[in-house]
C-alpha cells in the first residue's frame, strides 16, 4: 500500500505517513495530522529544514510496517459528540435524526467545522448555515462536486 504522501501550500510542504501511528518516532518529529487519528507527518517551511537521513529513517521504517503488513486499528467507537445546543437547534429544525444518520465522517465534519470557530458569532452562523445545508441532504463537500 501507499506509504506517505506530500502537499504543497503557500507557505510550507507537507509530509504524511499513512500509517503514521505506527512509527516509533523515537526522535519525537512527528506531527499528529488533525484529519486522521493514525497518520503523522512532517511540516516544512523551507528545503533547509529536511535532513535527508533523518526523513528516510522514517520513510524505511513506514516501508518496513508495510512489508510486514501491519494494518492500523480504526476505533469501533465512532460516535460524534454534538453539544446540547446544536443537538437543540437541530431537533428544532427537523434535520436532527438525518444527522444522525449521516455517515460516521460527515457528523464529523460538521461538528468540527462548528466547533472550530473562533467567535460565538461564528459558532451561531455556522449552526444555522449547517441547518439549511442538512435540510438540503448536503454534506460539507457537496459545495465540491460538479
Amino acid at each position: 500500500g501507499m506509504v506517505c504522501g506530500f502537499a504543497g501550500f503557500q507557505k510550507n510542504v507537507t509530509l504524511v505517513f499513512f500509517k503514521g501511528s505506527l512509527l516509533k518516532d523515537k526522535r519525537k518529529l512527528l506531527n499528529h495530522n488533525t484529519g486522521s487519528i493514525n497518520t503523522r507527518g512532517f511540516k516544512f517551511k523551507e528545503a533547509k529544514e529536511i535532513n535527508e537521513d533523518i526523513l528516510l529513517e522514517y520513510l524505511f521504517e513506514a516501508i518496513d510496517l508495510n512489508k510486514k503488513g501491519k494494518k492500523v486499528v480504526v476505533p469501533k467507537d465512532r460516535t460524534v459528540e454534538v453539544a446540547k445546543d446544536i443537538k437543540k437547534e437541530f431537533k428544532l429544525a427537523g434535520v436532527l435524526k438525518y444527522f444522525e444518520n449521516m455517515a460516521y465522517s460527515h457528523r464529523k465534519e460538521y461538528m468540527n467545522w462548528i466547533e472550530s470557530a473562533k467567535r460565538e458569532e461564528t459558532r451561531i452562523s455556522r449552526i444555522e448555515k449547517a441547518v439549511v445545508m442538512i435540510g438540503k441532504k448536503e454534506t460539507m463537500m457537496t459545495k465540491y462536486k460538479k
